[in-house]
């Protein structure tokens, strides 16, 4: 077990390598072909947690630090975004009768993405999955939900500008809800100070 482990962990480790190099060369192939790789070792969830998200932090962390231009930042996100769109594609229909998701980034928030990978973990679990996108107006996203009639929505907050105007239009935005909708949050912006001001069903930590 502990051998296994480590081998696991080891594994891990290179496809990360792999892809932060990939990204910082901007080698679209590569990065594609990284991502294929660890999906077919497992799930689209422990791919974002184990992979991708580690890898953007630190993309994250070398911009802030003036290691990296922005556009390379901007780049790799884009590369990586083409990528994920190749592992929807790989994934099956979801059966007619599957329940219905959606979700989206608020106005301010341009990381796209949690998004995108939330929308692929529904998706293999067997969830019909929209990403509404980022920079949403939370009253557009109300509005879908009131037309699409979801069983959950998702809501990932990266960034927020005013913590005051966001809280004011949450509230509103959760008052216009269906009450049939689950509302799930997630995002580093969401700190332990401001979750407790906010209503919810369920808030997830990766």
């Amino acid at each position: 077990e502990p051998r296994a482990r480590e081998d696991a962990q080891c594994n891990v480790d290179a496809l990360r390598t792999r892809l932060r190099g990939a990204l910082d060369a901007g080698d679209a192939e590569r990065c594609r072909q990284t991502l294929l790789d660890a999906f077919a070792e497992g799930s689209i969830a422990s791919l974002a947690d184990a992979l991708v998200a580690p890898t953007f932090h630190e993309i994250g962390d070398r911009w802030d630090c003036g290691e990296l231009e922005g556009y390379q930042e901007r780049r790799s996100c884009e590369i990586c975004s083409r990528a994920l769109q190749e592992l929807w594609r790989r994934l099956p229909e979801p059966p007619p009768n599957a329940p219905l998701a959606i979700g989206g980034s608020p106005a301010g928030d341009h990381y796209s993405l949690p998004g995108q990978l939330i929308e692929l973990v529904l998706r293999q679990g067997g969830w019909k999955s929209m990403n509404m996108g980022s920079n949403l107006p939370l009253a557009s996203l109300a509005a879908a939900a009131v037309t699409h009639r979801p069983k959950l929505l998702w809501l990932s907050v990266s960034h927020i500008e005013d913590e005051a105007q966001f809280l004011a239009d949450y509230g509103k935005f959760y008052a216009e809800l269906p009450p049939s909708v689950a509302v799930v949050l997630g995002g580093r912006a969401l700190n332990d100070r401001l979750r407790p001001k906010l209503r919810y069903s369920g808030f997830c930590d990766n």
